[in-house]
């Protein structure tokens, strides 16, 4: 959402509990100049009205609202051992994103969700239907997400973040599909087939769409 003062007035209007709806001006100096901070600071002293700034607001916004919730919260058994699987849903969003955890991580202590006191393993991976679902062979989604799945579950602790946006699946964006990104020849994937998953790299050409999933700790650049 842009940061303006149209915006901005519809949100001062909803946080006083009235009709989401506002009407602005430019106010002028007497010489007919736009007034400047100065200017409106000078004003709203001798009209007795307060003011804010745009930045404020945000941060205000910032402070006291969420956008995204967890609505589920359940169990997962999977071949890789027993995941924590959260839902989360956002007002922003129309697709809910997935976090597989393990170790305890994200797991509500007394009704509060404790803070990790080590770092711990984060994969972030783009859904990609064909290659999750499918086994796709135009891409290495499927492997990558197993892999990271794996990995996660012989360290004991860590979380696998679910997006719910196509990455390099044929049914995904026009910009991500399979004649544009998986079949283009200045597509470049360096894939080395020995050493751990956080040594991987992912190259991609000027050209090609940076799209892919992400080793938190590893080395991609996508």
């Amino acid at each position: 959402m842009r940061a303006g003062h149209t915006e901005g007035s519809v949100d001062l209007a909803r946080l006083a509990g009235l009709r989401e709806a506002a009407v602005i001006c430019e106010v002028v100096n007497a010489d007919g100049t736009m007034a400047r901070l100065p200017d409106l600071q000078r004003f709203c002293a001798a009209h007795g009205l307060k003011m804010c700034t745009i930045e404020a607001l945000i941060a205000h916004r910032r402070r006291r609202e969420k956008l995204v919730n967890r609505s589920l919260a359940i169990k997962l058994p999977t071949r890789f051992g027993a995941f924590d699987l959260f839902v989360y849903e956002s007002v922003v969003d129309p697709e809910p994103h997935l976090a597989l955890c393990v170790g305890g991580v994200g797991v509500e202590v007394g009704g509060v969700i404790p803070e990790q006191s080590e770092p711990v393993l984060v994969r972030i991976h783009s859904q990609c239907l064909t290659g999750d679902l499918l086994g796709s062979l135009m891409c290495d989604c499927g492997s990558q997400l197993e892999q990271a799945l794996s990995q996660i579950a012989e360290a004991g602790k860590g979380v696998l973040l679910y997006m719910r946006q196509e990455g390099r699946g044929i049914d995904c964006c026009p910009n991500c599909g399979p004649t544009n990104c998986s079949r283009r020849r200045d597509w470049t994937l360096s894939r080395p087939t020995s050493g751990s998953a956080s040594d991987r790299t992912c190259v991609t050409t000027a050209s090609a769409p940076r799209s892919c999933s992400t080793w938190a700790f590893g080395t991609c650049g996508c």
